[in-house]
């Protein structure tokens, strides 16, 4: 996208600095995680509810249908952009699509570290494949949304530095009234749960986060062209300026809520090559069991005929020594398997599990065991017409 005009100023008493260095992060299990009665800390997974100006329900932060499916949003494309982002009346919509976890886009944070008020942030969905919250394309560009007065869309992308630019990055400040005029060190305070904050995207002219529409009207307005279900969808999301808070519906205002275990999401690294000291790429969520029986211990896939998608192997949880054979059939995208667990000679379960991270290229097979120090299911993982590659999985904080 072009720059248009100068970064938007903060309210007074904010100190801006230029982004740094991109860092990828592993979470501290112990650390990085919500601390229900005090402190937010890089590695803790959220929701962000809208303080709507209105007075009515904003909704919660969540990704809301994948760009591919609808090509009415953007005349432009870009592989990395991969989901439209609203609100929602339901923080729990789909599994991890009301989630986000916070990482740190400045070297100096590390996980565990307490979150304060100016910190540089990614924020990742927890939805599988869903990716960063990213801005994408001027409103005046979005045929939908052209006549809004709002400047930025709203998105997911794979990567948190698409294009090796800062679009995908944020400063989070504390919403100016939870401050008072005379606390100069506005910008050191740390952000705790139940903190209302703003978040100011880091790409130049961008402006802020804003649920924008009044009520559920604009989504409502484009449910035939854009969605195929759009019910309890409660407001649009791009970035705007200051001077639009309180008109049309439209709120920069977030509050901050925790989230607790997600039982059942990894988030994958792979390793290629032949060295085993080779950098670790970040690949994505996972979703591997349904936590009914618990965290999986080992899984073993592999598809036994090649003109045939469906992987056939064997899963074991923790603390149950039993080997439950499965079948993981395709689903309606690569990376959905349907798996059917045999759970005794005469009950079969069904569940939905994200394997694989690609979205054009199914698994041949996948050899996983967990970590008895702290869960991380390693070993190995094969896609189409590839050499198997290392793979580790870290369970969700």
């Amino acid at each position: 996208m072009e720059a248009v005009g100068d970064a938007t100023a903060l309210p007074a008493g904010y100190n801006l600095e230029a982004i740094g260095i991109i860092r990828r992060q592993t979470v501290d299990k112990e650390k990085a995680v919500t601390d229900m009665k005090t402190s937010i800390r890089v590695g803790s997974i959220i929701h962000l509810e809208s303080v709507d100006s209105d007075g009515g329900e904003g909704g919660f932060l969540n990704m809301l249908g994948w760009v591919t499916d609808i090509p009415v949003i953007t005349k432009f494309h870009d592989p990395h952009v991969r989901a439209l982002v609203t609100t929602h009346q339901d923080k729990n919509r789909s599994i991890g699509a009301g989630s986000w976890q916070i990482l740190s886009a400045d070297p100096g944070k590390k996980p565990g570290d307490k979150l304060k008020s100016g910190d540089k942030i990614y924020l990742l969905n927890m939805h599988p494949g869903a990716g960063y919250l990213d801005t994408f394309e001027w409103v005046r560009n979005l045929e939908p949304f052209k006549d809004y007065p709002m400047t930025i869309g709203v998105f997911t992308s794979s990567v948190p530095n698409r294009g090796g630019g800062v679009s995908g990055s944020w400063e989070i400040y504390l919403e100016p009234n939870e401050t008072t005029a005379s606390d100069a060190g506005a910008s050191a305070q740390s952000i705790h749960v139940g903190s209302t904050i703003i978040l100011k995207n880091n790409y130049p002219g961008a402006g802020f986060l804003f649920a924008y529409g009044p009520g559920g009207e604009a989504v409502y307005k484009h449910k035939s062209e854009m969605f195929e279900e759009y019910s309890g969808a409660k407001k649009f999301v791009f970035t705007g300026q200051t001077d639009q808070h309180g008109k049309n519906g439209a709120s920069y205002t977030w509050k901050i809520i925790p989230v607790g275990l997600i039982e059942s999401l990894y988030r994958v690294e792979n390793q290629w090559g032949d060295n085993e000291n080779a950098p670790w790429h970040e690949t994505g969520i996972f979703k591997i069991g349904s936590g009914q029986k618990g965290r999986v211990s080992e899984l073993q896939l592999s598809r036994p005929d090649p003109q045939n998608e469906t992987l056939t192997g064997y899963v074991k949880f923790e603390g149950d020594p039993v080997k439950y054979n499965i079948e993981a059939a395709p689903g309606e995208r690569p990376i959905i398997y349907t798996i059917t667990l045999n759970v005794s000679e005469t009950e079969k379960q069904d569940e939905e599990w994200v394997l694989g991270s690609r979205e054009f290229q199914r698994l041949e097979s996948v050899k996983i065991e967990a970590d008895k120090k702290d869960g991380t299911l390693r070993g190995e993982i094969q896609y189409e017409g590839e050499r198997p590659i290392r793979i580790k999985a870290a369970p969700g904080s």
